[in-house]
């Protein structure tokens, strides 16, 4: 399938929703990256990491793994080898942005980067919470129906 558009994805900690987003987004053929805004906080936390069922030596969430596994593909075909934090640089080489949480993620890029943070797209996707939001099944599934929408608008 033939590469769109180069589209980058935003959220915290850059190992579930972002990164998810950006696999499935170049497994269906619209060119992808993903950041965080707050990677270095969750590094430091590493029980919050083992809650979220994060795997340090494949740098994505394993449920996102599990979801591409049922697919019949391998995740790792289709994300770059390691979380990375947002920089204006990344803000300014990629003509579409979106970030996965406007609740979390507006008032972050507000306070990082003030210029962009009323200039990208925001969706409405909760983070995975083991207490109150487990289903991380329907996240995905609501992340990819999103991405299909947006290689609808961009095609």
């Amino acid at each position: 399938m033939e590469k769109i558009k180069q589209t980058l994805f935003i959220c915290t900690g850059n190992f579930f929703r972002s990164r998810y987003a950006e696999a499935y987004a170049n497994y269906r053929g619209l060119l992808s990256e993903s950041r965080g805004l707050k990677i270095k906080l969750l590094d430091d936390e590493p029980e919050k990491l083992q809650e979220y069922s994060f795997q340090r030596k494949n740098m994505v969430s394993s449920f996102c793994g599990k979801r591409f596994q049922k697919k019949g593909l391998d995740i790792h075909d289709y994300l770059r080898p390691k979380r990375e934090a947002l920089t204006e640089d990344d803000l300014k080489a990629h003509k579409t942005i979106v970030a996965l949480d406007k609740s979390e993620h507006h008032k972050m890029m507000k306070e990082q980067f003030p210029t962009y943070a009323d200039k990208i797209i925001y969706w409405e996707i909760n983070d995975y919470h083991p207490e109150t939001n487990h289903d991380y099944d329907n996240i995905l599934e609501r992340i990819e129906k999103l991405v299909d929408n947006l290689i609808k608008q961009t095609t």
